[in-house]
């Protein structure tokens, strides 16, 4: 479940690539109450570098023991093995229960109800990087253990909220870069098309089931999608060509977002007419 396109690293890759293999990342667990531990970003999914941090996630029965950083929702346990920085982060099972009651509470089927934002960044990265993860924890039962976490925010509806959540920033920043425009401040309607034109990609991915669309690895996962879907080479194209830069010109701006904006609505139709005919 780890790479959404291509082949996902396993545990001899993984090692390979940190010094850091499983028996080594349990026993960072060693004298911490838990009930499942997973591994999980950027390594996981084939989208590290040398200098990327092992993502360990942790359920908890309760938040004994000490944290490095202490968030809402979860509290974060740093170390360094192998020179590499592992970072534990530790949820509680109260905050996952409530984060599933939350999820499972979604009005998604109704077409009046604004999901946007329901759920914050940190419960979509969690829910997103459950299903793209290696089971760590308990050793015997680690993978039947995180399919039934995995069972309790169902991936397709994960996909569905996502899908809905971006189209809602897509509608926002559109109607942003027109007023804009209509003030005669074309400069910062460039600047929102460019935001326009980067939610519509994350909602184009989002539509073929991607989870993780993050911006910072956008080169790597509009590269697999495109050589997974080859129907999405044009927007692939005309993104990148969107993406050299902002006209220093008024007029230049002017044209950069007309072109900026027929992309987005291209995309958009492309997505409603894919899901309306599933």
């Amino acid at each position: 479940m780890g790479a959404e396109t291509g082949a996902q690293p396993g545990w001899p890759e993984i090692e390979a690539e940190t010094g850091l293999g499983a028996d080594a990342l349990r026993a960072g667990l060693e004298g911490r109450p838990h009930l499942a531990a997973w591994v999980a970003g950027s390594l996981v999914e084939g989208l590290g570098t040398p200098n990327s941090d092992v993502d360990v996630f942790v359920l908890v029965p309760g938040h004994e023991g000490g944290a490095t950083r202490v968030n809402d929702d979860y509290r974060v346990d740093v170390r360094f093995a192998a020179a590499r920085r592992v970072d534990y982060e530790l949820w509680s099972l109260d905050t996952v229960d409530a984060m599933a009651a939350k999820f499972a509470a979604l009005p998604l089927e109704d077409p009046e109800s604004n999901v946007c934002d329901a759920l914050s960044e940190h419960e979509v990265l969690f829910m997103t990087r459950l299903h793209l993860s290696l089971p760590l924890a308990p050793r015997e039962t680690a993978e039947e253990t995180v399919r039934a976490l995995r069972s309790r925010f169902d991936r397709d509806r994960l996909v569905a909220y996502l899908v809905e959540n971006r189209r809602h920033y897509v509608d926002d920043a559109f109607d942003d870069a027109v007023g804009f425009c209509l003030a005669g401040d074309f400069a910062s309607a460039a600047l929102r098309a460019r935001d326009t034109a980067e939610f519509a990609v994350d909602l184009l991915l989002h539509d073929r089931g991607l989870l993780n669309v993050r911006h910072k690895y956008r080169r790597a996962i509009f590269d697999r999608a495109r050589a997974s879907w080859p129907d999405l080479g044009p927007a692939y194209e005309r993104y990148w060509a969107l993406s050299s830069g902002i006209p220093a010109t008024a007029a230049g701006q002017q044209d950069f977002v007309a072109r900026s904006l027929d992309f987005v609505e291209r995309i958009v139709t492309h997505v409603q007419d894919r899901r309306a005919a599933s």
